[in-house]
């Protein structure tokens, strides 16, 4: 392990890359990143419309809340384990609905974030959307491709792309900060928004560099390497750790504990306080000095997030036996997983049966419940995250959610789509309300209501988002 620091105070870290909705927008070139993060097109407003709304009213006014209060609701930053728990509520109670859905032509989002009553998506627009109603608040077509999103300690809207911008969560207004956050020499492949308004950058190296703090050394192949700028754009510390062979980078998450990164190794990386060789996940502590890791056999890791109690959880697919903190068992589809504070094992559940299941985002409420969605191509067999076969065989989306305290499954659904060719991210608002916004290539049938959104148009994919209350 090795890495670079210059004095500064605290550092507190807010929130992984994962989700937030939007509201149709305008069309431009059609990226290829499919995670939240790492896509280096910068798009363009090319405003198309194109709006199939289904559900939720046409007007774009909202209730006259406008959301974005500066006493910013999120879990309890403590990193002990305290504030983390369950609802202890009933298991198996049914399946959420859908409150609203919308796609439109434009470019997939890559940044979700729920805040008290409002979501914030970064895609083409940087827009601002009810989550009761799905109407719009505001929008900002200036601002496109936005990877990171989170608020600051002055409750400033911080959003992250090639560059920093403060804005007021109420209605959008202010102006880029003027810092620039690419680093030639990083592969970024993920960030996280600081408290302070500064940002973490994580990404992989393939050389002996220097990311601001002095020369890194280098393992060999792609290392690990992460690095810290502050809200004025100065280097805070930087670090890079690795082995000879290539560290394959899946996901990063980050809250006010530190920055977690799934990645693995071959021969051992030097951590400092470990050499894990394999697959594991690692937390850089606010200085980034590595504090704990997790090792793990089996599927790789698809998505990791965290909760300010210290708690995080990653979840993946694949067909292979696992030991994950010592419970060994066979993934014949997919997996969510807990770790406590120190990266004990809370609980394990491994799903199997499915075709071409796929995780594609894991998420936390404040309580600390665990949601996991994903596509399923379930062939001849009923569909079963622990609450019962559900679904006839075919493509669907999944939501599943599992009480954070003992893991027990809360609720499952399955939305039927005519292809699974879907990516999506999730956030869970204050009220319970589960956020979904990605995009779809074909026609997501989500009841009720809300009834089949429109996947197709001429770009081949359809950004979306869609809303749905708790049993």
């Amino acid at each position: 392990m090795s890495s670079t620091s210059s004095p500064t105070p605290a550092l507190l870290l807010l929130a992984a890359l994962v989700s937030s909705p939007l509201g149709p927008a305008g069309c431009g070139p059609t990226g290829d990143d499919d995670d939240a993060g790492g896509d280096d097109d910068t798009g363009g407003d090319d405003d198309t419309g194109g709006d199939d709304d289904t559900g939720g009213d046409d007007d774009t006014g909202g209730d006259d809340d406008t959301g974005g209060d500066d006493d910013t609701t999120e879990p309890p930053s403590t990193c002990d384990g305290t504030g983390h728990g369950g609802d202890a509520g009933a298991a198996c109670s049914g399946s959420p609905s859908a409150l609203w859905a919308t796609s439109w032509e434009g470019e997939e989002p890559l940044a979700l974030l729920v805040d008290g009553g409002t979501a914030y998506v970064g895609a083409e627009s940087l827009i601002a959307v009810d989550v009761a109603t799905g109407n719009e608040r505001w929008r900002r077509d200036d601002i496109w491709r936005i990877e990171a999103l989170d608020f600051d300690d002055t409750g400033s809207l911080i959003a992250v792309k090639h560059e920093v911008w403060r804005l007021s969560a109420a209605d959008g207004t202010g102006a880029s900060t003027g810092v620039l956050v690419d680093d030639d020499d990083l592969t970024k492949l993920g960030m996280v928004v600081q408290r302070d308004g500064g940002v973490v950058l994580a990404g992989y190296v393939e050389a002996a560099v220097d990311l601001g703090g002095g020369t890194l050394p280098h393992g060999g192949g792609k290392d690990l390497a992460a690095f810290r700028l502050d809200s004025a754009g100065d280097h805070v510390w930087s670090g890079a750790w690795g082995d000879e062979a290539t560290q394959e980078i899946d996901d990063v998450a980050g809250d006010a504990c530190g920055t977690y990164v799934i990645t693995e190794g071959e021969s051992g990386v030097d951590l400092g306080i470990g050499t894990p060789s394999g697959r594991f996940v690692v937390r850089l502590d606010p200085d980034g000095v590595p504090d704990m890791f997790a090792p793990f056999e089996g599927p790789a890791a698809d998505r990791v997030a965290s909760h300010g109690s210290g708690y995080w959880a990653m979840a993946g697919t694949g067909y292979m036996a696992s030991d994950f903190g010592g419970d060994t068992g066979q993934v014949d589809g997919w997996y969510v997983v807990l770790y406590d504070n120190e990266g004990g094992l809370a609980w394990v559940h491994r799903f199997g049966g499915y075709v071409n299941s796929e995780v594609q985002a894991v998420a936390f409420d404040a309580l600390g419940n665990v949601y996991v969605a994903g596509n399923t191509t379930t062939a001849d067999e009923d569909f079963d995250a622990g609450c019962g076969a559900a679904g006839a065989g075919g493509d669907a989306l999944f939501l599943a959610s599992f009480d954070g305290a003992t893991g027990a499954p809360r609720w499952s659904a399955l939305y039927p789509m005519d292809a699974d060719n879907l990516n999506t991210m999730m956030a869970v608002a204050d009220d319970g309300t589960v956020v979904l916004a990605g995009f779809m290539e074909h026609d997501l049938d989500l009841g009720g209501s809300v009834g089949t959104l429109t996947g197709a148009n001429p770009t081949g994919r359809a950004p979306f988002m869609a809303a749905f209350a708790q049993p």
